[in-house]
């Protein structure tokens, strides 16, 4: 295992922006999402967009699409988001990838005994995809099937890859990728709480000036196409207007799920008079 490195003195500034909606069919929203500064413990409860030098400290972006009936979903995703923060919050030496594995399989194991001394939330589980951002490099987390794209310079490309019954068809030569849509969408192969061990997707990717990274829960992935969410970032420089235009367009397609988005914006124009907040931004709503 790697020692922490220093952190980069030339970090990029980020603005943050997160926004949840219980969707169109659902009577609840058993999504949760987090962004938080790490470098201190103060926490912003509102859906406003927050700007930020990186500095020496790090980001944390976390999206979790909770299941399991009743209120066992949201509890789930709850669960996922605080565990990680907290884990990620704590000191430690080792390197940003080795932390970020070791916060989910954390949270996993919290989640999977949580259930086991209820018999209320037995069966209960959370996708999560987390994102930490330390020296202008992303470290990105999955289990199951929410995900992360990175869109620059006018093009997007999927960071995680779904951990689903149709990927793995797909994967395994049974069906062919355009086939992929026939398959029932909400099967997964991982989630947070199903079992006592949990294999954590990792990859990472060093940020460029301008880049964004669009993180969301398959409420909004299978109603707007990765061209689609590219388009309208483009077009809208806002980040509230764009990931709203986004929710919009989901529901306006079924809105059959709960709808979970993050857009965060690394870039020297990021932090601008009006939206810098040198603090912990933090949402968890759901």
């Amino acid at each position: 295992m790697q020692p922490l490195s220093a952190a980069s003195k030339t970090s990029l500034p980020v603005a943050v922006f997160g926004q949840t909606d219980i969707g169109r069919r659902r009577s609840s929203n058993e999504d949760h999402y987090l962004f938080v500064n790490l470098s201190t413990n103060h926490c912003d409860w509102d859906e406003t967009e927050h700007s930020f030098q990186l500095g020496e400290g790090r980001t944390l972006l976390v999206v979790a699409d909770g299941m399991g009936g009743a209120s066992a979903g949201e509890v789930a995703s709850e669960m996922a988001v605080k565990t990680i923060r907290d884990a990620l919050m704590m000191p430690s030496y080792y390197c940003a990838d080795v932390r970020l594995r070791c916060a989910v399989e954390l949270a996993n194991q919290r989640i999977c005994r949580h259930a086991q001394h209820d018999p209320n939330l037995h069966g209960m589980g959370t996708t999560v995809t987390a994102v930490l951002v330390e020296d202008n490099t992303a470290h990105i987390a999955q289990v199951g099937d929410s995900r992360a794209y990175l869109l620059r310079k006018l093009a997007i490309s999927q960071l995680t890859k779904d951990q689903s019954l149709a990927q793995y068809l797909a994967d395994m030569g049974q069906i062919a990728p355009e086939q992929m849509s026939t398959v029932q969408q909400n099967i997964i192969m991982q989630a947070l709480g199903a079992f006592e061990t949990v294999e954590v997707a990792l990859t990472s990717i060093e940020l460029q000036s301008d880049d964004h990274l669009l993180l969301c829960s398959d409420g909004l992935s299978n109603k707007v196409s990765a061209i689609e969410m590219c388009e309208t970032l483009g077009a809208e420089p806002n980040l509230n207007a764009a990931c709203d235009r986004l929710v919009k367009l989901a529901n306006a397609r079924g809105g059959e799920d709960n709808i979970t988005i993050i857009v965060a914006h690394f870039s020297e124009t990021s932090v601008r008079a009006g939206h810098t907040n040198a603090g912990t931004n933090l949402d968890t709503i759901g």
